[in-house]
């Protein structure tokens, strides 16, 4: 058995080496002669020569050495004693008395020799069976007492444990009928189990004395010193909690009414730190998981009457990890467990623990100890969300008085009800220092641990302190726990069917919606701070056709200042850019993500209940600011277009209004600096509106209205103002039905307009043959006149290879709209004189070349094969100039 449990460097003393080497020496020079006696059957000289080497424990070299050293001395006298033993065990099997050498060792003059020879011969007179055993352990167990040095005495009475150890019944034999094979080995026949363990608690009751008296007999110079030394000698003391463990076997009853009182009661009189802590731990970890728990009340009021100062971390964390680990083993373990009531034990008896301990148990180890219990709560009883909440209770109390707070009750936690901190408009002051890195990433390991475990956005919400614990932490920890929150909603149930949830829950994420810590309330600590705007680059726009012609040099985003239009938010959103990373920027993309798909966990099975939590997750959304709700608020806008057409799904026409128009107003709320953002959703609504049917024309002329508004006043960037042209082109075109000819004929003319006013010919060009497509028959001027005008645009580019893709797109639209019916597109040869022009360019030798000509030739060649395959459809064309 190893002298130390590890972690504990040996003590140095001057000269202690050459004290060791005499003592060793002396030790090997009597045992020679030892030896010699037993070989030549001189007991009576063998006895003397004994005491000689048992001697040398008390020596003046002896003296010097330091727990370890003296250890190593040790093993040398009981290994030469043990020769003694097993000679008198050999001649007591021929029949020899015991009784004479008992008494004879008795005769030797100094205490301690005689002492360990009485040890030695008693075990042999145990195992002899020659005397009644319950007599031999209570005398030897009262003679030992005559060696009162610390050191000296503390090795004595466990060298009487060692020898003993095997010689004593213990329950399991006596319950499984082993007591022949119990006399077999040597062991006690004529006592009991009772006799063994009074046998080792008053031998664990005084090594326990004399271990603590070896710090309190020195003075205060040679504290520190003597702690390193009784730290080494620690096993020796907790080896009788080992035995004693052995002893009780499977019996509960044994183990409740009679060890484990007269341990603890050992363990509070000793008023030790240092004992206190080893020995609470040995008894955590020695006797079985079924003893713990149901003697798990008188262990923690035994934790409650500890000295202020023990490490009562060490403890706790000991007993709450195995329970831990045994409920965790299998079902029957954890009914077990839950049938104890352990977690109602913890939670009404650790605050007396801590306020027992008060300041000397720091706040780090407070939370390595709720750790612990969070993992034993989430293991034994997950469903037992109060549970949960009640270890995150307890980290509030604690955290609330070591970082500057007042808490409102005085003694900590209420046993049944969450923990809540008052408000700050009590008028307290509420400022905390902050945490610690360590304690930080405790608190956080603790509020992660039942992320994992719940996996559900409704199962948190349940938990008051949650948020409250989740105030005292850094923004970024704040921020990247809501973040988890809303990721551990696995498939998003719907879990918020009112208004008072949902605000319960942007509490819980206040952090992914402010710029700044929150505290419990899910209030910013500045309020109205100003929101940055960020992500907006203006590009220098071409055709489509074109971006593998055009330089790099020119698709670079415009440099600090006004971008191109002459807007200042674009440039305010460029300068912000340039603040984050694109780590930064893509975390925060990730996190509003999240935000954003907290409308998929409202319920909307109820049509009017779902619009009002709509309106009040529009009204927390909107606290993001201009930078966040361009990411937050589209879900919400395409969820209430997915509720419009459930309404007319189930024909309630009364609602789709109201459902339509709070879509619309969602819309008007996107910042200014996303105005193609906006647009884009405002055509997401008129597309909604129409595929209603006549009676929703209204929104749809109102929402294609205002996507021009938005087009005239905020769109400048020349690609933006592109894309936001062909999207409200091809919206106009999928609603024509839903408008009433005045109106479609207003808007579509306003989109010639804009298409001919674009900033490129190629623009011009492409938007124009979009418009073409917009009229029917009665509009067949206005066909007719975009194609033309589509057609000189693209005859007035200057790039030949810009010219002919152009050209191809102008006919492939004359020949759509001649094939609907609206126009014909042959007469004055205007298509003839186009598929010249187009062929005139791809004769030229670059053109034969050229990736791009070859590309054109090919489509240029579909074109005409299928005018071939149409003639009667274009009997005025003529063949012979394609």
């Amino acid at each position: 058995m190893p002298l130390s449990g590890g972690g504990v460097t040996a003590s140095v003393r001057p000269d202690e080496g050459r004290h060791h080497r005499e003592s060793t020496a002396s030790v090997r020079l009597k045992a020679q002669r030892l030896r010699r006696a037993l070989d030549t059957d001189r007991l009576e000289d063998a006895v003397k020569i004994a005491a000689d080497v048992a001697a040398e424990l008390r020596s003046s070299a002896a003296a010097e050495l330091s727990p370890k050293a003296y250890y190593d001395v040790y093993l040398s006298v009981c290994a030469e004693l043990r020769l003694l033993e097993m000679y008198v065990m050999e001649s007591a099997r021929r029949g020899a008395p015991v009784r004479e050498l008992y008494e004879r060792v008795q005769e030797t003059p100094l205490v301690l020799p005689r002492l360990y020879l009485l040890v030695t011969a008693g075990s042999v007179y145990v195992k002899s069976m020659q005397a009644p055993p319950k007599d031999v352990l209570r005398d030897l167990v009262e003679m030992c007492a005559g060696v009162q040095h610390p050191q000296r005495g503390l090795f004595l009475r466990a060298y009487l444990s060692q020898m003993m150890k095997d010689k004593l019944p213990h329950a399991a034999a006596v319950e499984n009928g082993e007591e022949d094979a119990a006399k077999e080995t040597g062991a006690v026949a004529g006592g009991t189990v009772q006799d063994s363990i009074d046998f080792v608690l008053r031998n664990f009751t005084e090594m326990n004395r004399l271990w603590v008296r070896m710090q309190h007999d020195c003075s205060p110079r040679e504290m520190e010193l003597r702690e390193k030394e009784r730290l080494e000698l620690r096993l020796l003391v907790g080896s009788n909690i080992a035995t004693l463990s052995r002893l009780v076997g499977s019996d509960l009853a044994l183990y409740r009414g009679k060890v484990l009182h007269a341990i603890l009661d050992q363990i509070v009189s000793c008023n030790d730190a240092i004992a206190q802590e080893y020995l609470a731990d040995c008894v955590a970890q020695v006797f079985p998981d079924e003893f713990q728990l149901a003697t798990l009340d008188a262990f923690m009021q035994m934790c409650g009457k500890l000295k202020k100062g023990v490490k009562m971390r060490t403890i706790l964390v000991s007993i709450i990890d195995r329970l831990r680990r045994f409920s965790a083993s299998s079902a029957d373990a954890a009914n077990t467990a839950r049938d104890a009531h352990a977690f109602d034990v913890f939670r009404s008896e650790m605050p007396g623990v801590m306020r027992r301990q008060g300041t000397s148990l720091p706040l780090t180890d407070r939370l390595r100890i709720y750790s612990s219990l969070m993992s034993f709560a989430l293991e034994s009883e997950p469903e037992r969300f109060e549970h949960v909440d009640n270890v995150l209770g307890f980290c509030v109390a604690d955290m609330d008085k070591f970082l500057g707070g007042e808490h409102p009750k005085k003694d900590g936690i209420s046993p049944r009800t969450a923990v809540r901190l008052s408000s700050a408009s009590e008028g307290k002051d509420r400022s905390y220092s902050a945490l610690s890195a360590e304690d930080e990433r405790l608190a956080v390991n603790v509020l992660t641990m039942l992320l994992e475990a719940f996996g559900s956005v409704g199962s948190v919400l349940q938990l008051e302190n949650y948020v409250v614990l989740q105030r005292f932490l850094s923004y970024d920890k704040q921020r990247a726990l809501a973040a988890q929150l809303l990721m551990s909603a696995k498939g998003y149930t719907p879990c918020i069917e009112d208004e008072g949830t949902l605000e319960k829950l942007f509490k819980y994420v206040a952090p992914l919606v402010q710029d700044r810590r929150v505290d419990e309330r899910g209030m910013s600590e500045k309020e109205g701070v100003e929101f940055e705007r960020f992500d907006v680059t203006s590009l220098t726009h071409h055709h489509e056709y074109l971006l593998a012609l055009i330089p790099q040099s020119h698709m670079s985003a415009v440099p600090g200042g006004k971008p191109e239009g002459g807007g200042t938010a674009a440039a305010d959103d460029v300068q912000v850019s340039e603040r984050y990373t694109i780590e930064e920027m893509a975390t925060f993309q990730e996190d509003q993500e999240l935000v954003a798909k907290i409308v998929y966990l409202c319920d909307d099975t109820d049509v009017e209940r779902a619009l009002s939590l709509y309106a009040s997750l529009r009204q927390e959304l909107l606290h993001g600011g201009p930078r966040r709700v361009p990411i937050t608020l589209p879900s919400l806008i395409l969820a209430s277009l997915r509720l419009a057409l459930r309404c007319q799904a189930e024909e309630k026409v009364e609602v789709v209004e109201d459902v339509l128009g709070f879509a619309g107003e969602c819309v008007s709320l996107i910042p200014d600096s996303h105005a193609l953002l906006a647009l884009r959703l405002q055509l997401h609504v008129a597309a909604t509106g129409a595929s209603l049917g006549k009676h929703a024309w209204r929104f749809v002329y109102d929402n294609l209205s205002e996507a021009f508004v938005l087009f005239e006043q905020h769109i400048t960037a020349a690609r933006e103002q592109h894309t936001a042209l062909e999207l409200m082109i091809v919206s106009l075109g999928q609603t024509q039905r839903s408008l009433d000819g005045e109106a479609f004929a207003a808007l579509s003319r306003r989109a010639v307009k804009h298409a001919t006013q674009a900033l490129t010919r190629s623009d011009q060009c492409v938007l124009l043959c979009l418009c073409a497509q917009l009229f029917d028959v009665e509009h067949a001027g206005l066909a007719r006149e975009c194609v033309d005008r589509a057609r000189r645009a693209a005859v007035a580019c200057m790039n030949a290879a810009e010219r002919v893709l152009l050209l191809l797109d102008v006919s492939r639209t004359a020949v759509a709209v001649h094939e609907a019916g609206v126009c014909d597109v042959t007469e004055e040869n205007r298509l003839a004189d186009t598929l010249g022009k187009i062929r005139d360019i791809l004769a030229g030798r670059a053109a034969k070349s050229s990736p791009l000509g070859k590309l054109a030739a090919a489509r240029y060649q579909r074109l005409v094969r299928h005018l071939k395959s149409c003639s009667k459809v274009f009997e005025g064309l003529d063949y012979s100039r394609l």
